[in-house]
């Protein structure tokens, strides 16, 4: 049987968190394969919504017999183990408009060897990994030598890019008066309110 490398990122807001990192270690030893190296646990504000909890982001470098989508099916697996609830989350988005919502845990694949895999279940490397800071500093502490095969720069190179980045924005939003605002939205009891 082949092996594979792959470097999962796993990350949540909800419970406790830092006992959710120690229990996705043991369950990716347990279905996964061997996990050969953990990043110590980073704490995030939330990427792209607004949230009450912050987040913990822990990276995983896991030796797997599984192949890319065999994976995913096992990390989506202890996801749901671990009480993660798809529908919840939908109601989540629904209700505040956000595209992403809280959660109890979230586990992705970001590298599975050095592939380029794109189907209708999977994208590798995660596609947003290279403008995340979050999400790169844990897999930077794991494998921040690794070249990214599509960016062709190392994962160290794309995090420094990253925080610049995000200083950068930070520094604008600051400039345009403290941060980016909330479109108008009205919901259909709003619009009894409404004279014409």
């Amino acid at each position: 049987m082949t092996m594979h490398r792959t470097i999962l990122l796993a990350g949540g807001n909800r419970g406790d968190v830092a006992a959710a990192m120690a229990r996705v270690e043991r369950l990716l030893s347990e279905r996964a394969g061997r996990v050969v190296a953990a990043s110590a646990a980073y704490e995030s504000a939330p990427w792209g919504f607004e949230a009450e909890g912050r987040f913990l982001n822990r990276a995983f470098v896991v030796e797997t017999e599984l192949e890319a989508e065999a994976l995913l099916d096992v990390t989506q697996q202890i996801e749901r183990d671990m009480g993660r609830n798809g529908m919840a989350e939908a109601l989540e988005r629904a209700f505040t408009g956000e595209r992403y919502a809280s959660r109890v845990i979230d586990i992705d694949i970001m590298f599975y060897d050095g592939s380029v895999i794109s189907t209708p279940r999977l994208t590798v490397p995660h596609p947003l990994l290279h403008v995340r800071p979050f999400a790169l500093r844990p897999v930077c502490e794991v494998a921040g030598g690794m070249v990214h095969p599509v960016l062709g720069r190392t994962v160290r190179d794309l995090y420094r890019e990253a925080c610049v980045a995000e200083e950068a924005e930070r520094r604008r939003a600051e400039a345009c008066g403290g941060g980016k605002e909330k479109p108008l939205r009205l919901w259909d009891d709003d619009l009894d309110d409404l004279s014409m």
